[in-house]
This record gives C-alpha cells, sequence and structure tokens, in this order.
C-alpha cells in the first residue's frame, strides 16, 4: 500500500479538541483510498498539546532506545512536532495492570431481541445470509445485514445506527461509527452488487405477477451526479434521484432497485431496464405496468422479446380511441357486466395482430395494430393501407377495454401480450 504525508485533525468533543494523526492510504486491491486515524491527545484550555497514553508510551520508548520505535510511530512524532512546535513530553498516566485488584466493578449490559425475532426469521426464509456470503464475503455481509435490520427497523440515517446495534440483537452485535460506514460503502463495489442481484433474482423467480415503476428521492445536497430536475411526485421543488422498482405482486418483495437520472421520464427507462435484467439472466413471468411506460416503442419492444405483460394505456391517442370504437358493440351486451370491489364495468377484449411493415422505398419500418379486419395506423404522417398489400411479421395481445358505462365514458384500457 502506498501511504502519502501524515497530517493531524481535530475534532470537538464536549467543548475538547481531540487530536488524530490521520493519512491516505491507497490501496491497490479495492482501487481506493483507505483513510485511517490514530487517537493521539488533546489541546488543552491554553492550547497547549496533550500526547495521550498511546503516543506517552511512544516518547517513552524514544527517549530510552530511539531504535525502539517503527516507522509509522516516528511520522507521528514529526508530524506532531510540527504542527504544534514543541517539545513533546510523554505524560503520566496510571498503570492499566499493577497485579493488585483493589475493587472489582461488575456491570451488565442489556440487549434486547425483539427485532431479531422478525428478522431472524426474514433472513432464513429468503436465505439472505448466504447470499450476501456469496456476494460480499463473510464480515461484510454480516456487517449489511444488520445495518438492514437497522433500516427497516428505524428508516433512519445510517450515521444514527450506533444507539440502535448497541441496543437490540444483530449480527454484528454492536455499532458502527461514521468512519467504518464511509469504509463499508466504499467496499460495497459494482461488481458485488451485481454478483448479488443475479443471485437474489435467480433465487426468487416465482409465477406471480411483476410490478415495476419508478420512485424518487429528493436531493438537499450537492456532490450527486444523479441528482437532477425532473417530474417530482412529492411536488417538492428540489432536484432528485428517481429509482427503478421491481416487485413481486403480492407479497411486495423488492427484487431489483437501481439508482437513474433525475431528469429521465418513466417511459424511456423501461427498454435499458429490461435489457439489464436478462443481462443477469432474468425475465419476469409477467409484468405489470401503468400508464406512465405506455408508448408504441416499448409495446413494440416487449411483444418483440415475446414478454407477458400487462401494460395500461393513456386514451390521448387515435389508435386507442378506433380501438375502443371495435369493441363498443361487445360492451353493450349485458353479458360484459363485470363487478369488481364495489364498482361495475363493461369490458371488452380484442385479441389483436401487432404489424410490423417494411417500406422499401424509404427504408423506414412502421407499426400497426390490426383488429377485426382493418389496420389502425399508430404512426404519424401515415394513411391507412390495405392488409393485403403488406408483407407482415405478426405480433399478438389483447386490448381489454374497462368502461364505466357500455357506451362511453372509459374508465381504463390495458393491453396484454399472450404467451406466444
Amino acid at each position: 500500500m502506498e501511504r502519502n504525508d501524515m497530517h493531524i485533525t481535530e475534532t470537538k468533543i464536549h467543548d475538547t479538541l481531540y487530536c488524530y494523526a490521520a493519512e491516505c492510504v491507497w490501496n491497490p486491491e479495492t482501487k481506493k483510498n483507505d483513510k485511517p486515524s490514530k487517537a493521539i491527545g488533546k489541546l488543552d484550555v491554553e492550547n497547549r498539546f496533550l500526547p495521550n497514553r498511546f503516543l506517552s508510551d511512544v516518547l517513552t520508548r524514544y527517549s530510552n532506545d530511539t531504535s525502539s520505535i517503527s516507522e509509522y510511530e516516528q511520522k507521528i512524532i514529526d508530524t506532531v512536532k510540527a504542527k504544534y512546535g514543541q517539545d513533546l513530553q510523554p505524560r503520566e498516566f496510571a498503570a492499566r495492570n499493577n497485579g493488585e485488584i483493589t475493587k472489582v466493578i461488575e456491570t451488565a449490559a442489556v440487549i434486547h431481541n425483539g427485532p431479531q425475532l422478525v428478522f431472524e426469521s426474514i433472513t432464513s426464509r429468503y436465505k439472505l445470509r448466504s447470499l450476501l456470503k456469496k456476494a460480499f464475503g463473510e464480515n461484510l455481509a454480516q456487517d449489511i445485514l444488520s445495518l438492514a435490520w437497522y433500516i427497516t427497523s428505524e428508516g433512519s440515517a445510517l450515521s444514527n445506527n450506533d444507539s440502535w446495534l448497541d441496543y437490540f440483537e444483530n449480527p454484528r452485535g454492536y455499532g458502527f461509527s461514521s468512519q467504518e460506514i464511509t469504509k463499508l460503502l466504499d467496499h460495497t463495489d459494482y461488481d458485488s452488487i451485481m454478483t448479488f442481484y443475479k443471485q437474489w433474482l435467480k433465487h426468487s423467480i416465482g409465477s406471480d405477477k411483476i410490478l415495476y415503476d419508478l420512485t424518487s428521492i429528493s436531493y438537499y445536497g450537492t456532490g450527486i451526479n444523479m441528482a437532477d430536475w425532473g417530474y417530482n411526485r412529492d411536488h417538492e421543488n428540489l432536484p432528485q434521484v428517481n429509482y427503478a422498482l421491481l416487485c413481486v405482486r403480492k407479497s411486495g418483495i423488492p427484487l431489483f432497485a437501481w439508482p437513474l437520472v433525475g431528469s429521465i421520464a418513466d417511459v424511456s427507462t423501461l427498454e435499458d431496464t429490461l435489457s439489464f435484467l436478462e443481462k443477469l439472466g432474468y425475465k419476469p413471468n409477467c409484468l405489470m405496468l401503468d400508464r406512465a411506460f405506455a408508448c408504441v416503442k416499448n409495446i413494440v419492444y416487449m411483444l418483440k422479446r415475446k414478454y407477458t405483460f400487462l401494460q395500461a394505456l393513456k386514451i390521448n391517442a387515435k389508435w386507442i380511441f378506433e380501438l375502443i370504437d371495435v369493441g363498443e358493440i361487445v360492451r353493450n351486451r349485458p353479458d360484459s357486466m363485470l363487478s369488481i370491489e364495489k364498482r361495475t364495468y363493461f369490458v371488452s377484449t380484442t385479441h389483436m395482430q401487432w404489424v410490423r411493415i417494411q417500406i422499401a422505398m424509404v427504408r423506414k419500418t412502421r407499426f400497426f395494430a390490426h383488429a377485426k379486419e382493418k389496420v389502425i395506423d399508430i404512426s404519424r404522417g401515415m394513411a391507412r393501407i390495405s392488409l393485403r398489400s403488406i408483407c407482415v411479421r405478426h405480433m399478438y395481445c389483447f386490448v381489454t377495454i374497462w368502461s364505466a358505462t357500455p357506451g362511453f365514458a372509459l374508465w381504463k384500457i390495458s393491453i396484454a401480450s399472450t404467451k406466444d
């Protein structure tokens, strides 16, 4: 490891300035700087430096034999002299163990295990401990799991962890200092995170439907490149970071979460997220999306990749209006009525071909929705053309229309793919 110049840092605690010998150490394995520090003393009311027990022991050995101290200890002495410009003298401290026990004080710490009974059951059920060990190693896995328990219980900042971890039973057994939190976050590198997600997605594959959505977290500070201005769901006048979230519909268990630039729109994230998941070896059995992700590009992508999905649609497009008209006769029939959670709907479902047309003259591809012997143009600036004159590749899906009344007053509309 390559060490840089040592320097002195001072931290004020209860009106006392404590001094630390700090340095930056380049770690070639992690490709990052470690920042170890060593407590060496404090300043009195007159700003005179008072060495602590450690530095006093070093100074005592140095005065007896200069060769008895290490290069690191010599650097501390030189740095302290350069900083405070005085003749360092060791202080007298009571012996730590003089062989005589005059008084024994017994203390007991009360550790509560209420949260541990709940979290340990969840950890075992989903094999989180073994998955974290494979991705991050045993020691780091214990630390991450302890912080996960704390955040799940308290929902507070990581810097407030120590009071909770010292009070409740957890895998680590005690809290983190702010320096330890920084070091832990530095060690959770990209490759380890991807390894965990790949194992977690493989372990969590089931037959339930998967929900995909975006959420945003407002940002008050500076220094995060991904923080940007965009649609703020809390209507706060702040930059934000977006998070893509994938979770199981019934249980709400998160499967995947990934940060995105705060200015990115929901509709433009779907293709990249699904491509990313495919590289991790994961494809949802059935994907459910709200109207914010509805666009021709996304629907074509999911149909071409043979996703089974349920996509809510916006009704402000001409081709949607024409599909609504196609199913109107069906919705006028009494047997189309459906009651769900004290609401009554009139439902029609149209089996639809999604047609890709290759136009050789202009070297462009256009997409059309074909329903009941007519082609509905979903591209701008294109006229209807005869179905007989098209050389096409077909993709199939269903359009379901839920209406509050048989003839009009649309409630919602969705599109779903078939399994073929």
